[in-house]
């Protein structure tokens, strides 16, 4: 079998979402004998062709993973911010217009897009020096070689590449489905990414994978309802989990990070997540927007409110309200950039975690907080409860005064918060990368 691991090798932050999935199999594949017939290959985008990826190469890239730092940006993630006025997001009916106009314009953009990428491919293989192609070891495609990927390749290059190879060698093709919330949800993506790329690549996915793992039965039913919706017979599918054994104890007795260590000294709730419009930080500074009003005179009372993960897209809004609210900012603190050990550390430390997204491919910060024995109140959509299942408690994604009444309750009585504890203890099974190994192997 080979593991494509080409965006491990571009990857420069620390490994999140689709990047961790590849490193943790990454990782099996190197340490543990069963994998050891798996051979790292990578698509060059320019030669069109895959090449071989040493062993060692892999092993140190993941052994400095946990040391990247992302340049220009600070301890909140926020890097450099756009201007104020830049940062307005159109609303409303006019938004709604102007992404329906761009859907119209999807197929011609992204034909264009991979126009100029063939001719750029064009332009580089008949001016590259010889050398430089040299420095690639080319795979030589056996017949029936299997082919595994663990990542989404929004341009589809390296699955239109493996289509060729395919045709010639009767290559066996596993792709994996994270999610379809581009085109789900579309007023949740990133717009440019999701009109030129994402619908085309789960279409091609879908024509050319001789097996699809989706992450969840969630992310399962909505893949075969779009490949029915498009007329497109989908190959067979398979649900398979994700591991969460995350928990490890740090080598240092408390963070690295200065903001974090000031913060851990308080009580103070926990959200992981990247900060972008669909993991629905709004709802939580409106929540903390009436706790505050509520505790006015006795702030020391509530707990803060952590948030930990680099900026993402559209979310302008919460940042601009978290700027021009000082009493709330003052108990909403935002860190970014944590390694294991002090991600760790803030798991460890919360009083209980929260996951209010308004969609999921699966979610894996609710498996995490339960690893660490922390209860989690959580959205009740998509994969969510697949994740949860009896030991989260679930509220509405848009249901402000329901999350403002359950982490105050979190909060002050104790003993809801400790018997939820007791229930995660006695029920919570780790289910550990090895796990989600053997069911790759299993493809």
């Amino acid at each position: 079998m080979y593991y494509d691991v080409t965006r491990l090798l571009e990857w420069r932050k620390r490994p999140v979402g689709i990047v961790r999935v590849q490193s943790e199999f990454a990782r099996l594949v190197l340490t543990d004998k069963k994998y050891a017939d798996i051979k790292f290959i990578a698509h060059h985008n320019a030669f069109d062709f895959f090449y071989y990826v040493d062993r060692e190469k892999i092993a140190g890239l993941l052994e400095r993973q946990n040391e990247v730092v992302i340049a220009g940006e600070g301890g909140d993630g926020r890097g450099k911010q756009k201007g104020e006025g830049e940062r307005r997001a159109l609303q409303g009916k006019e938004k709604l217009k102007n992404m329906l106009l761009a859907r119209k314009q999807t197929a011609l953009v992204f034909h264009l897009q991979q126009l100029k990428h063939k001719l750029f491919m064009l332009k580089t293989q008949l001016t590259a020096p010889r050398e430089e192609r040299a420095a690639f070891e080319q795979v030589v495609w056996q017949k029936g070689d299997k082919v595994l990927s663990l990542d989404i390749d929004w341009m589809s290059r390296s699955l239109f590449c493996l289509k060729k190879n395919k045709r010639k060698y009767q290559l066996k093709v596993v792709c994996t489905c994270y999610d379809l919330v581009p085109i789900k949800y579309p007023q949740f993506a990133d717009e440019q990414n999701y009109m030129t790329c994402f619908p085309h690549y789960i279409q091609n996915m879908l024509r050319i994978a001789d097996r699809v793992m989706c992450i969840s039965r969630a992310v399962e039913k909505d893949l075969l309802s779009y490949a029915k919706e498009k007329g497109i017979s989908p190959p067979p599918t398979q649900v398979i989990r994700l591991g969460d054994n995350v928990w490890h104890q740090p080598k240092s007795k408390e963070p690295s990070d200065a903001k974090l260590r000031s913060i851990i000294k308080k009580p103070y709730i926990l959200y992981v997540s990247t900060l972008e419009v669909r993991k629905n930080h709004l709802l939580l500074f409106e929540v903390y927007e009436r706790l505050v009003r509520k505790y006015a005179g006795r702030l020391d009372e509530l707990g803060e409110l952590v948030l930990v993960g680099s900026l993402g897209w559209k979310i302008e809004e919460f940042l601009s309200r978290l700027e021009q609210n000082p009493r709330v900012k003052q108990k909403i603190h935002i860190v970014a950039n944590l390694n294991d050990d002090d991600l760790s550390h803030a798991y460890r430390n919360c009083l209980f975690t929260v996951y209010p997204s308004f969609a999921e491919g699966w979610g894996l910060p609710v498996a995490e907080s339960f690893s660490y024995g922390k209860a989690c109140l959580c959205a009740d959509n998509t994969s969510l409860p697949e994740v949860g299942g009896e030991l989260a408690e679930y509220l509405g994604a848009d249901d402000i005064e329901g999350w403002a009444e359950k982490i105050e309750e979190y909060l002050t009585d104790k003993k809801v918060l400790r018997g939820r504890e007791t229930l995660i203890k006695k029920e919570y099974r780790v289910w550990r990368w090895e796990d989600f190994g053997k069911q790759v192997l299993a493809q």
